[in-house]
């Protein structure tokens, strides 16, 4: 992919309990593209590394396919591009669909992991 400059664009992750092998490739490809970003900014490379966080989209991957509440994959892939072109120097790329879930995280981790009665685990990010 090319915007003025290459691009590499690693996915973030929000763990989901049924999936432990796909949620630990996602968290080590995040903690690989933040090492990545402060290396390749340091070495002036050429290089952006930039985080996505996707909602729910509809594919095959793990039965969402037809899942009415998961964002349709032409969607997500339109609304991301924009991103990407309106915002090229951007850290991370949220759509709509999953600001929501990003917010969460973020004040989460502000009120010391807790949301409602929930307590979640959260990441510090960059961001």
């Amino acid at each position: 992919m090319h915007f003025g400059g290459p691009h590499q664009i690693p996915i973030r992750f929000v763990p989901l309990p049924t999936t432990p092998t796909y949620n630990a490739t996602k968290a080590a490809l995040h903690s690989f593209s933040e090492s990545l970003r402060v290396q390749l900014a340091g070495a002036d490379a050429g290089v952006q590394v930039i985080g996505v966080a996707p909602p729910g989209v509809r594919t095959t991957l793990l039965g969402q396919q037809d899942d009415e509440s998961s964002m349709p994959l032409d969607d997500y892939l339109t609304e991301t591009l924009d991103l990407l072109r309106d915002k090229p120097d951007a850290k991370e790329l949220v759509v709509e669909r999953a600001r929501f879930v990003r917010d969460a995280a973020h004040q989460a981790f502000e009120r010391g992991g807790v949301v409602g009665k929930h307590v979640v685990t959260v990441e510090r990010s960059s961001v």
